[in-house]
Parts: structure tokens; sequence; C-alpha cells
């Protein structure tokens, strides 16, 4: 039976479209943080990584930077793959845009090298071939990109 994968694959392109970057970065963040645990999604492979995806997100919304900083060091560490990659992203960046670029370029900037490229990675997967070099200046100077913008 093929509508489990088929809901799935349209609940991802929904989410592409309704939590995009012109979404309020708050609401996006209180939706992710809503979802139920079910196979596959990021809480259910963080799970898998021994990692409370739930509780770091909740403390990153709180302006917690040791949780944010948690965040972004699971995404080098964590085997993250499909639905929960693709959620992961969508996360990093509607923390970009709550943060600012000020606040969350600080974070990611003390981190290591591998850390920042891999951030950066998904922030450029997520806006995609718009650069967002002119609006968070701080983070996208982070480190290099794959393409130019």
């Amino acid at each position: 039976m093929r509508l489990p994968y088929t809901v799935t694959c349209v609940g991802l392109i929904i989410l592409g479209v309704c939590y995009g970057i012109d979404q309020d970065p708050q609401e996006t963040l209180h939706y992710f943080l809503n979802l139920s645990e079910q196979r596959g999604n990021i809480f259910y492979q963080a799970k898998l990584d021994g990692v409370d995806y739930r509780a770091l997100l909740k403390g990153a919304m709180a302006k917690d930077e040791k949780s944010l900083t948690a965040l972004f060091k699971y995404t080098v560490k964590g085997s993250l793959m499909g639905e929960g990659a693709d959620t992961h992203g969508a996360i990093l960046q509607a923390l970009l845009y709550y943060y600012g670029d000020k606040m969350y370029s600080k974070v990611l900037g003390r981190l290591d090298q591998l850390v920042r490229r891999e951030v950066i990675a998904y922030l450029d997967e997520r806006f995609g071939l718009e650069s967002y070099s002119k609006r968070f200046p701080r983070t996208y100077a982070l480190a290099p990109h794959k393409h130019s913008t």
C-alpha cells in the first residue's frame, strides 16, 4: 500500500510551501515543535541518535544558546535523512529568522569549521538560488558556499 508514502510526500511539499521563508519564524517553530513523533521525522531520527530534539528546540526557542549550539552540532553528528533532514533544515532556517543574523552568527561562529560548513550547507539548500547574503551577511560569511550567489 503506497498511501503513507504519498501522504508523506504531499505533506513535505505542503511544508515547503507553507513554512517557507515568508512564514513567521515563531509560528513555523511552534508548528514543528508540536509535531508528533512519527517514524522518519526529525524527532524519531534524533531519538534513534540519543538526542531529545524537542527539548533542544524548546530551549532554542527560549533563546538558550546552549540548545541552539546543540542543534548546530547535531547537524554534523546526527544520522539525518529524508524528512528528518528536510525538517532540520527548515528549523535551522526558521531559527535564523527568529534569532536574527547577529545572534545566530555569534553562536554558530563559535563552533568548529565542520559544523559551520554543514549548517551553511543546510541553509544554502533551504534558500535555494536566492542569496541570503544581503539579509544575513554575518551568517552567510561563516563558511564557503557550493554555489556562488
